[in-house]
């Protein structure tokens, strides 16, 4: 039995420390084909589009969108903005601010 507990343990040892494990990695590379505005109402998605500092065709990457993220917030126009990749498009998501419609006394 003693033998036999060795055997599995020295089997068990030896999966473990071969085990390297798999990570998914997500490319931060590739062209845009297309970038979709998504949640605007009065705001018009070219306007959009010329503070997003990203062009389609251009290659994708994080420092971008992240420069992209704080120009569309340094507008004031949006109370939140999200922007993430699906395949070859650039889904950039927003939430305009209220604006006051009435002001009665």
């Amino acid at each position: 039995m003693n033998c036999f507990f060795r055997l599995v343990l020295a089997g068990v040892a030896a999966a473990f420390l071969s085990f390297s494990p798999v990570v998914a990695q997500v490319s931060d590379s590739g062209a845009i084909r297309d970038i979709v505005i998504q949640g605007n109402q009065r705001i018009e998605p070219e306007t959009i589009r010329s503070y997003l500092s990203i062009t389609e065709g251009e290659t994708f990457s994080s420092s971008r969108v992240d420069r992209a993220l704080k120009s569309l917030f340094a507008t004031g126009l949006f109370a939140d903005v999200s922007i993430h990749r699906e395949g070859d498009s650039l889904i950039v998501s927003v939430v305009e601010n209220p604006i006051i419609n009435r002001l009665a006394f």
